[in-house]
C-alpha cells in the first residue's frame, strides 16, 4: 500500500477502488492537495446541488438526457435588446 500512497502523493494521481461490483460503493484514494483544490473548487458546491433528493434527481435526468443527445443549441453571440 506504501507503494499506491506515495505514487498519490507524488503524482497526484486519483485512485478509485471499486468496491462491492458497484460503483457508488467505491472508495477514492487521493493526495491532501489535489483534494483540497477540489474541494476549494467543485466538491461544495456538488454536495449542495445534491442535497436534496428532487434536485439530485433533476440533475440526473439532465445528465440522462445528455447521454442520449437531447439537448438544445443556442447562439450566445447575439446581445438581447
Amino acid at each position: 500500500m506504501k507503494y499506491y500512497f506515495d505514487l498519490i502523493s507524488q503524482s497526484n494521481e486519483i485512485i478509485v477502488i471499486p468496491r462491492n461490483n458497484h460503483e457508488d460503493d467505491g472508495i477514492v484514494l487521493m493526495s491532501m492537495s489535489t483534494y483540497k483544490s477540489l474541494n476549494e473548487n467543485n466538491l461544495d458546491e456538488t454536495e449542495y446541488l445534491f442535497s436534496t433528493a428532487k434536485n439530485k434527481a433533476r440533475l440526473e435526468e439532465s445528465i440522462q438526457q445528455l447521454h442520449e443527445g437531447k439537448t438544445k443549441k443556442y447562439d450566445l453571440t447575439n446581445k438581447i435588446p
